[in-house]
């Protein structure tokens, strides 16, 4: 054992300190690209999910799905829940029509487009207004992201996401009449949801989802990955902490960085506080 890991442990057995875990930390990522017709072009939308992977990747494992793998002009019966991943399921209200759209399909500013590779989730309502899509997740999440395109052209339509991680949180997520597409993120460490839905409150507008992401959530103590914080996690957590090296399960503060101020969180974790 090394100087550093020997004073990590002598740290963690002395430092008996009383320590409040952080409240959760909201965090949102949206950039738009209003009226462009591609994903040649789309600056400020890829620079929200760039800055969003990187801090869902600080907090759980992230999943991106591009739906690449999919049978494309595949119509989807979004009554019946549908599995995209073996933790992310879709389902919606009735009124919408989803299909899987590739390069063939029309593409453009204003129905969506394919923002990596050729295929997207072309969504279509009808009927009556605000339908729903939700998407369910059989392990809690701590983020989630999405590209959205051509969305917002018929009638000033409005999508509302929200999700519950204990506190109802609702963001609008506006298009534009000359459609375009955006990117939107969450992230929402210390909290997790396992259900996340989309309100489209005009129906008639059809639009794109592509590269939806999601990041399960780290179990925040569990540095041997077993499911389990107890004794059995000390020497890991002492292996992250002295090899100034970053672990999701290890950064208990949740501040980005392994260290000694994740001590006091840690042993306050392993006795049940």
């Amino acid at each position: 054992m090394n100087n550093r890991s020997a004073f990590c442990s002598l740290l963690l057995s002395t430092f008996l300190c009383q320590f409040v875990l952080g409240q959760s930390s909201l965090e949102q990522f949206l950039g738009a690209d209003p009226g462009v017709s591609s994903s040649a072009s789309l600056p400020n939308s890829d620079e929200a999910r760039t800055m969003f992977l990187a801090a869902a990747d600080l907090i759980g494992a992230v999943t991106t799905i591009d739906f690449e793998s999919l049978l494309a002009d595949n119509s989807i019966d979004v009554e019946m829940p549908i599995a995209l991943d073996s933790v992310l399921t879709l389902s919606g209200s009735d009124g919408y029509s989803l299909r899987i759209s590739d390069g063939n399909s029309m593409m453009n500013q204003f129905d969506g487009f394919a923002t990596s590779g050729e295929q997207a989730l072309w969504s279509t309502s009808f009927g009556d207004n605000f339908r729903t899509l939700t998407f369910d997740f059989s392990e809690p999440v701590n983020s989630f992201g999405l590209f959205i395109s051509g969305q917002g052209t018929a009638g000033g339509s409005e999508l509302n996401l929200q999700f519950d991680d204990g506190q109802m949180q609702t963001f609008n997520l506006n298009g534009g009449l000359g459609g375009g597409a955006f990117y939107f993120g969450v992230t929402n460490f210390g909290t997790s949801f396992n259900q996340l839905t989309i309100t489209q409150d005009n129906a008639g507008d059809g639009f794109r989802i592509d590269d939806v992401s999601f990041g399960v959530a780290a179990i925040l103590g569990d540095v041997n990955l077993d499911d389990v914080v107890d004794f059995f996690d000390i020497s890991p957590f002492i292996e992250v902490l002295a090899s100034e090296g970053f672990q999701a399960e290890a950064d208990i503060d949740g501040n980005g960085v392994v260290d000694f101020f994740d001590i006091q969180p840690f042993i306050q974790l392993l006795s049940g506080q």
